[in-house]
């Protein structure tokens, strides 16, 4: 897997952090935990599911004796005025949350920080219905700067291997950087999905956009 689209890694000394409001943004969690003052901490990962944040985050530690007191540090914590839970991460659980992780299929969205990297440069886009091609998502996109690689701009588009998905796909894209990620979205979120093809999608039908890592 290239360094645009890797798997993260794992630590056998973690927590998880559940009830997160989804619209919560890594910002949000990164003020929560400075003010709870946690010692030890290696790193904060926003759980997902096919790119969308699953309400969930995993704090790693450097050693396991950090988290009894972390634990008791995030009683009471809120979150956008939500009460979050702490849930402690044994390394058999962990282990096979790895594994769960590993057998998603490439380019699925599910996992810590989306089983992917740069979610500040990243853009999901939803609600387009199955006719819907990567060519056809890059011609929509022409307007704007994608990220480039040698293979040319359309590498930086994948679309999520999802079989129960009927009704509508869902894309990922790396844009040039987040400010144009930004862009994106504010110009396409919840506008009527375009025709293709000839057809026309019933006046309902909204495309989505949402940046990874708002």
């Amino acid at each position: 897997m290239s360094q645009v689209w890797r798997s993260i890694s794992f630590t056998p000394h973690a927590l998880r952090l559940t009830n997160i409001p989804k619209t919560a943004t890594r910002s949000d969690l990164g003020r929560a935990l400075m003010k709870a003052q946690l010692d030890g901490v290696t790193g904060v990962d926003m759980e997902y599911i096919r790119w969308l944040p699953a309400g969930s985050a995993l704090i790693k530690f450097y050693r396991p004796d950090y988290i009894p007191a972390s634990v008791q540090k995030l009683k009471g914590l809120t979150i956008a005025g939500f009460p979050v839970n702490v849930e402690e991460l044994d390394e058999e659980h962990l282990a096979k949350h790895k594994e769960f992780v590993r057998q998603q299929p490439q380019f699925s969205g599910t996992g810590p920080n989306a089983n992917t990297t740069n979610l500040e440069e990243k853009v999901v886009l939803w609600g387009l219905t199955p006719r819907w091609s990567i060519s056809d998502v890059a011609r929509l996109l022409q307007p704007y700067q994608l990220y480039k690689q040698d293979e040319g701009a359309n590498n930086a588009i994948h679309f999520t291997p999802i079989p129960e998905q009927t009704h509508s796909k869902k894309f990922v894209v790396r844009m040039a950087d987040a400010e144009e990620a930004h862009r994106l979205v504010r110009d396409l979120h919840m506008t009527p999905v375009p025709p293709l093809q000839g057809i026309t999608p019933p006046p309902a039908q909204f495309l989505r956009a949402r940046v990874l890592a708002p």
